[in-house]
C-alpha cells in the first residue's frame, strides 16, 4: 500500500472534510491540518495553520487548552492526533454557536 493511500485511510478513520465543508473557523483549521497530513511538505502550511488558530483563540479565548493541544500535535508531526483534537474543537465551537443562537 502506498504511503498516500495509507494516509488517506487514516484520515478517513477520523473523518475526511471537503473544502466546501470548512464553513467555520474551527472547520477551516481541521481542513488545513488534513492538508498538512497528506502533504509531502506540511511546513508550507504552518503559517496558514497558525494564523487560523490565532484567529480562533482571539474570537474565543476559552478554546486555548484545545488550541494548545492541536499546536503541540502539529509541532510533533502528529497530524492524526491534531485532527482528533480539532474534532473536539469543532464540537466546542458548535456548542458555543448553539448557545449564542438560543439567546
Amino acid at each position: 500500500m502506498e504511503n498516500a493511500e495509507l494516509k488517506m485511510k487514516q484520515v478517513n478513520s477520523v473523518g475526511i472534510m471537503q473544502e466546501e465543508q470548512a464553513d467555520s473557523p474551527c472547520k477551516k483549521v481541521y481542513f488545513v491540518v488534513q492538508l498538512m497530513y497528506i502533504s509531502d511538505e506540511p511546513q508550507k502550511l504552518h503559517e496558514l495553520f497558525f494564523n487560523l488558530v490565532r484567529d480562533v483563540q482571539k474570537a474565543a479565548p476559552s478554546t486555548s487548552v484545545l488550541v494548545a493541544e492541536v499546536c503541540e500535535c502539529i509541532m510533533n508531526d502528529n497530524y492524526i492526533g491534531a485532527l482528533e483534537v480539532t474534532r473536539q474543537l469543532i464540537g466546542y465551537e458548535e456548542k458555543v454557536i448553539a448557545k449564542r443562537s438560543a439567546v
